[in-house]
């Protein structure tokens, strides 16, 4: 079954998994959320999230989910299987080889010296395998990825051409440490992480053309969803409402609300205004003025 790939672009912490449920609520598409951990996932050692460990967003743990059951009898048709797919991360794992890989993928995407490159093909190939799986078994156009790899993004761009569009998801710098602060990453690596993805991010961003890409504000997302909904709805190019319920999602990593069931709360988390210190915020300010005016 051919079909269109949606992929979100964007640093941890800043809204992938609340835009990824809220397009999933579109009939025509179905999500498998962050693909990239699916190796982990079905080999029983994710190690991401030590509370949910392996679990479907429907709650069960997805070797186990119906869902993904017909998944892999689709897969084991062509004799693969979703636990023999080598792991479907992006190589290298290094951020400071993958900055040098982004300048790469920008200035020379035809050159064979490209950090892992014949891995990362091989990586690409195995994704778009499970993609024509679940796009058969859910009988939707669009699949919609949240792995949210800017490097990811470029291969898919190389490989699906005309059959892939691209959300670039962008939040203030500061949100995004701090959030990541709280769950006890230091100032330093909170900060210089996001640094070092957003500026991989717009590299990748502004070498993809136009009409294959969307920029998206976490503020404007839980501000005004549904203008944002709307408006990249028209972008991927299909109509219909968005569902309040909807069939269980099925997607893979994500921030733990995905497991609820309930209609979904939307609000913008501006803590970091108010509860950094002092030093946080002058540090935080002047490390993420040119990356966040670059985004705005």
């Amino acid at each position: 079954m051919d079909y269109q790939l949606v992929y979100i672009v964007s640093d941890a912490r800043s809204g992938s998994t609340l835009l990824d449920i809220l397009l999933s609520k579109n009939p025509k598409i179905a999500s498998v959320g962050e693909l990239h951990w699916s190796h982990q996932y079905f080999n029983g050692n994710y190690f991401k999230d030590k509370i949910n460990k392996n679990l479907c967003s429907c709650g069960k743990v997805v070797t186990e989910c119906d869902f993904w059951e017909k998944v892999e009898n689709e897969l084991n048709k062509g004799d693969e299987s979703l636990k023999s797919l080598e792991s479907l991360t992006i190589f290298p794992a290094s951020r400071f080889k993958r900055f040098w890989m982004c300048l790469n993928l920008f200035f020379f995407p035809n050159s064979k010296n490209i950090f892992e490159k014949e891995k990362n093909e091989k990586v690409i190939h195995n994704s778009i395998k499970i993609h024509k799986a679940v796009a058969k078994v859910a009988n939707t156009p669009i699949i919609l990825e949240s792995s949210k790899e800017s490097e990811r993004a470029k291969y898919f761009d190389y490989k699906l051409k005309d059959n892939v569009k691209f959300i670039f998801l962008y939040r203030d710098g500061r949100g995004v440490a701090y959030s990541k602060m709280k769950r006890g990453i230091s100032l330093f690596v909170a900060s210089m992480s996001w640094v070092n993805f957003t500026l991989r991010q717009l590299i990748i961003e502004r070498s993809i053309s136009k009409e294959k890409r969307i920029f998206i504000s976490y503020d404007e997302l839980c501000l005004n969803p549904k203008t944002v909904l709307e408006k990249i709805q028209r972008f991927i190019g299909i109509d219909g409402d968005f569902q309040e319920q909807k069939h269980f999602i099925h997607n893979l990593g994500g921030s733990p609300y995905r497991f609820s069931q309930k209609e979904i709360r939307i609000a913008r988390d501006d803590k970091w205004r108010s509860e950094l210190k002092p030093f946080e915020r002058i540090w935080l300010n002047i490390l993420t003025f040119i990356p966040n005016f670059l985004i705005k």
